[in-house]
């Protein structure tokens, strides 16, 4: 992994105001944060080189990208690629729950979708379904349903104002994120999710509370993961995402990793990558 040298810093993070925790305190209005030029970045006993074999281990292309908020310091693998924007696929199901919520297209998480009747070949598609149900089995139907109620200037309207990404939701209104015109970096993956979770988005705290809540998908003891998976198969290369947070005790870290997926090994490193860069950082389930 790069751990983020100054002039990368100076390129990335200068539009993005004081240090995260001064952000947070005085500027809730504000979408972006720096890290000080001359603050020295800790390794904390992680080498570059082995989340470089990590990534050689797993025969892995792409970029991971984690924030440290506690320390104010990015982990960057790739930063290149962390950089280059793509497709977000269904990791737009955050930011699509989080407009249902805000138009009124639903009322809360929990709020029943009418399966429509089409017989889609898979069982978990095939019923009604909330938020929260329709998140755990991946039924795409549920969330084009929710764009298409939102509308196109709705959806435009509210992609531009929570920042996401390059703010384009031109194509179809109910697959712009998988094939128009929407694109996203690791880099804006993760601010986007820092901004969500310390309700910083231009949202209110109860869509964005509602949307995190949906979002856990493991809990154990002091230790937290939400995420959300995507993938591009019919980009030239297929890219397979994963991004989120974790919580371990009284810290979060925020993530976003996307890989070359062109097989069920590579979609499986989506998880796997991040779980065993986690590990390798101290912060796991145990």
């Amino acid at each position: 992994m790069n751990f983020v040298s100054n002039s990368f810093l100076k390129k990335q993070w200068l539009l993005w105001g004081l240090p995260v925790l001064f952000y947070l305190a005085c500027n809730p209005s504000d979408t972006k944060t720096e890290i000080a030029d001359n603050e020295p970045l800790k390794e904390n006993g992680i080498s570059e080189g082995e989340f470089k074999l990590l990534f050689r281990m797993q025969k892995a292309v792409g970029t991971l990208v984690i924030f440290d908020p506690q320390e104010n310091e990015f982990y960057i693998h790739n930063e290149p690629r962390a950089n280059q924007s793509f497709l977000p696929a269904s990791t737009f199901r955050i930011a699509n729950s989080l407009v249902a919520l805000e138009t009124g297209v639903l009322g809360n998480e929990q709020e029943i979708i009418p399966w429509d009747g089409y017989d889609r070949n898979k069982k978990a598609w095939n019923r009604d379904h909330n938020l929260s149900s329709a998140l755990k089995a991946s039924a795409v139907w549920v969330f084009k349903d929710l764009a298409r109620k939102v509308g196109k200037g709705r959806m435009q309207y509210w992609v531009r104002r929570m920042n996401y990404g390059n703010h384009d939701t031109g194509g179809n209104l109910d697959k712009f994120w998988t094939s128009g015109q929407l694109r996203i970096t690791a880099v804006e993956q993760v601010d986007f999710l820092r901004r969500l979770y310390f309700n910083r988005l231009d949202i209110t705290d109860t869509s964005m509370n509602m949307v995190k809540k949906i979002m856990i998908k493991e809990k154990k003891g002091d230790y937290t993961l939400a995420n959300q998976l995507g993938w591009v198969p019919k980009s030239d290369p297929a890219i397979g995402w994963n991004v989120g947070y974790v919580e371990k005790g009284e810290k979060v870290y925020f993530y976003a990793l996307n890989i070359n997926a062109k097989n069920k090994k590579d979609l499986e490193n989506r998880e796997t990558l991040v779980r065993k860069a986690f590990n390798l950082m101290g912060v796991s389930p145990g």
